[in-house]
């Protein structure tokens, strides 16, 4: 994934000055420089974002990779196996978006259908109770999967 797009939506640029995550400051702590609204170069001294980047990329996959899964044997269209194994992609990363590692069973079945409700429209029954049996499937998965980490370490 690329640093810049991926993980500075928000329109902040940090620069991470060179040498300084490996040479100066070994455990990450690097002088970062940004961007203010106003254009104008503002220098602090703090903690290397691109410390917490690889973590957070980690978890969104995760979440993403366990949301996919259930999401394409959900199918509620039918598309496959005629249809391309990305078919729900686009969803499947609107949901990973809205949920995290502990969001609630019921926070799920919400994303997932204000997500399909956006995507084939508002009149096709996509509501919360209507998708809670496959959030709960991915709420499973992802505990599941969670835990094993967890019993690894």
């Amino acid at each position: 994934m690329d640093y810049w797009t991926e993980y500075l939506k928000n329109g902040v640029q940090y620069h991470i000055r060179a040498g300084a995550k490996q040479a100066i400051y070994p455990f990450g702590v690097a002088w970062i420089e940004h961007k203010s609204d106003k254009n104008e170069v503002q220098t602090s001294y703090g903690a290397d974002p691109t410390i917490w980047y690889d973590e957070i990329c980690a978890k969104e996959k995760f979440v993403y990779c366990c949301v996919k899964q259930e999401i394409d044997k959900w199918d509620p269209y039918d598309f496959f196996p005629e249809a391309p194994s990305n078919e729900y992609d686009g969803e499947s990363k609107r949901i990973m978006r809205k949920i995290t590692v502990s969001s609630f069973m019921n926070e799920i079945a919400e994303a997932v259908a204000e997500v399909f409700s956006e995507s084939f429209g508002q009149g096709e029954g996509f509501s919360a109770d209507y998708c809670r049996n496959v959030a709960g499937k991915i709420k499973h998965r992802i505990t599941k999967y969670e835990n094993r980490l967890k019993n690894k370490r």
